[in-house]
């Protein structure tokens, strides 16, 4: 099933859009602080899990999760 986040900024650039799943990649500017590693080890971790992300734009930047496999909902109580 996908899950999509979206938002009403500006977007991604084209050359970040076709940078995205590059480890280091960082958009941030001199003031502020970011590796470049964050997006990258989440993108990893989906796709460890069989979930696939898909980045574009659409009035915004456009973020899909589409989980791939049937996921096991688990509840805790304390």
């Amino acid at each position: 099933f996908p899950v999509t986040i979206i938002d009403t900024g500006n977007g991604f650039s084209e050359d970040v859009l076709k940078k995205i799943k590059t480890n280091y990649l960082s958009i941030k500017t001199e003031k502020e602080y970011g590796s470049g590693f964050g997006l990258c080890s989440v993108i990893f971790i989906c796709e460890e899990n069989d979930i696939s992300m898909n980045f574009k734009n659409d009035n915004g930047a456009v973020v899909e999760l589409i989980f791939n496999k049937k996921m096991i909902m688990v509840e805790f109580k304390t």
